[in-house]
């Protein structure tokens, strides 16, 4: 996945699984949902030096922290993660 404006001159990003797979190469096997998270500069920013401090990229921590709340969420209401 790769940062991108979600509209000119705004401060909100998006990312997509084709900008990512055309960077990395290693897109998930299975593509089940595309999942939009909107950061603000800030968060962008926090999220960038959280993987430069575990030796990622934004795009995999982000897509790691969505699988983790997703795994969370489903445990919660009785149902496992597929």
């Amino acid at each position: 996945m790769s940062k991108r404006p979600t509209q000119p001159d705004s401060a909100r990003w998006a990312w997509s699984w084709r900008d990512y797979e055309r960077r990395f190469g290693d897109r998930p096997e299975r593509r089940a949902r595309t999942v939009t998270v909107r950061l603000s500069d800030e968060d962008m920013a926090r999220l960038a030096a959280m993987a430069a401090e575990a030796g990622t990229t934004s795009a995999k921590l982000a897509a790691s922290i969505v699988r983790e709340v997703l795994a969370d969420d489903l445990a919660a209401h009785g149902e496992v993660a597929r």
